[in-house]
């Protein structure tokens, strides 16, 4: 992920570490225009010289970059997954924990909330938003008893690997829609 906040801070003239960076890169934001076609493609080789992903590995993964994705959470999940992972299954299963979802508490107990959320399918186009299902979200971090997001029923919340991570308000459930949508759709033609 430091790499990303680098690349969006870079190209924004911010230090990587202002909320704004983050909130681009998890949620989505104009922030991820401003990026360099050219600079994404260098931060992305030194991620994959960093991470010992080796050559083909990393070479698979900066082919996805075009000028129409953008530097966004979801665009990783979706070149990684692909780069890494062969069966369909494994792969989707990965990308619908991995990537920041978001879905509306439909019950929100001490330790867990039940969430509805459209999960990433593989249909006939590449990459899309399956049909509704209900999911429970650990509300706690580990064996902790403390509440990692205060919400009710109604309320929308971010998830990722099986936590809730934050309650959204309307704006950024658009935003995390949109950014992720977008990214989705660019990716028809490589999946």
């Amino acid at each position: 992920m430091f790499p990303y906040l680098e690349l969006i801070a870079k190209a924004n003239s911010k230090s990587h570490f202002d909320f704004e960076v983050a909130e681009a890169y998890w949620h989505g934001s104009e922030l991820l225009e401003k990026v360099k076609f050219n600079d994404w493609k260098k931060t992305v080789l030194k991620i994959g010289e960093n991470s010992g992903w080796g050559k083909k590995i990393t070479e698979k993964y900066v082919s996805f970059i075009n000028q129409s994705l953008l530097p966004h959470h979801s665009f990783h999940v979706l070149a990684s997954s692909i780069s890494t992972i062969s069966e369909t299954e494994i792969m989707l299963e990965k990308i619908n924990n991995c990537l920041i979802g978001w879905g509306r508490v439909l019950n929100a107990e001490e330790k867990e909330l039940v969430v509805e959320r459209k999960p990433i399918i593989l249909g006939n186009e590449g990459f899309e938003f399956g049909v509704s299902t209900f999911e429970k979200m650990k509300n706690t971090a580990f064996e902790s008893s403390k509440k990692i997001v205060e919400c009710e029923k109604g309320d929308w919340v971010s998830m990722h690997w099986g936590f809730a991570c934050k309650r959204l308000e309307k704006d950024e459930v658009q935003a995390l829609e949109e950014f992720t949508k977008r990214n989705l759709e660019k990716f028809k033609m490589h999946s």
